[in-house]
């Protein structure tokens, strides 16, 4: 048989707390010692373990509340590396086309300084042959003369 405060000390609550208990109906006590109600043992027992199982299914559902928020998260970021992923399979594709047109325009860069190169060699064999004239008349005329 313990009492109220025995009880209290057992639980690890106040003696106002067991009074409480007592009249919710959680508490029965078996007998009286003076002012004080007696409780039987093997209750209070029962009623610890109860608490504890309470603690164990608490602490199982906080656990698997946690685990639900981090699978949570981790498909979230899953589903932002995937979309990362797409992003880039793009900005590569963006890339390759642009490096294609790049060299395209390099290409055709080369392609005009070819030909302007090609010109100015034709021009300056037009100069050269010119002043070739030139020198062939002026020679010419010389001799005439």
């Amino acid at each position: 048989m313990l009492t109220t405060k025995e009880v209290a000390a057992k639980l690890g609550i106040s003696t106002g707390r067991v009074s409480h208990m007592k009249r919710d109906g959680q508490l029965t006590p078996v007998s009286k010692k003076g002012n004080s109600d007696l409780y039987d043992e093997t209750e209070i027992e029962k009623l610890m373990n109860e608490r504890d199982n309470q603690h164990v299914h608490q602490d199982l559902i906080e656990s698997l509340l946690t685990i639900s928020k981090r699978n949570s998260e981790i498909k979230t970021l899953n589903q932002e590396n995937f979309e990362l992923t797409a992003e880039n399979k793009i900005l590569t594709l963006h890339t390759s086309a642009l490096e294609g047109e790049i060299k395209a325009h390099h290409r055709g860069v080369a392609g005009l300084v070819e030909v302007y190169d090609k010109k100015l060699k034709a021009r300056k064999i037009s100069k050269t042959l010119a002043l070739a004239n030139l020198i062939a008349i002026i020679v010419f005329t010389f001799l005439i003369i």
